[in-house]
């Protein structure tokens, strides 16, 4: 009799450790999955700004979130001249919006002002962005008490707004 409960609960615990990692190896497979697909949709989307826009190639991409949300693609055209493209994430092809390099500070340059002025910082991302119809840099870092989403002004790094919070 006491052979059979032990056995009953071995095999519980078997059952529960392989319902685990069942369940963790789904979820792995998911995120990887998930992951594939949102890099392949902003492959698609850059197709959408080589498409619409004077860009030849893309050099490198961004993703803005703000009041709109972009994919934002800086490519150069057939003249070597650079530009950001503002796709919407709506991919309405007539609301893109295009930047030239030269009207602005390149993100070497604003991560270079960024970065003197913000010891002990951290970064966590930098992209260009739209807000109220202003083309900025948008900062993302932390400290070792706070989280920051800085916007800078795209013309001149100018700080534009800021919003911090409380890390725990």
């Amino acid at each position: 009799m006491q052979i059979k409960k032990r056995y009953i609960v071995i095999g519980i615990v078997l059952l529960i450790v392989l319902s685990l990692v069942a369940l963790f190896s789904i979820l792995m497979i998911t995120s990887y999955n998930t992951k594939g697909d949102h890099n392949d949709h902003i492959e698609q989307v850059a197709a959408i700004a080589l498409e619409h826009s004077p860009i030849e190639s893309v050099d490198e991409s961004f993703e803005f979130n703000g009041e709109s949300s972009y994919f934002v693609y800086l490519g150069e055209n057939n003249e070597g001249k650079a530009y950001y493209v503002f796709v919407p994430k709506t991919e309405n092809v007539d609301d893109i919006k295009l930047l030239e390099q030269e009207e602005g500070l390149t993100k070497e340059e604003m991560l270079n002002q960024w970065s003197s002025q913000c010891t002990n910082c951290e970064l966590v991302s930098i992209s260009p962005g739209i807000i109220k119809g202003r083309f900025i840099w948008e900062i993302i870092y932390t400290t070792s008490e706070q989280y920051y989403f800085q916007n800078f002004s795209f013309s001149d790094g100018e700080i534009y707004d800021s919003i911090s919070f409380q890390r725990n």
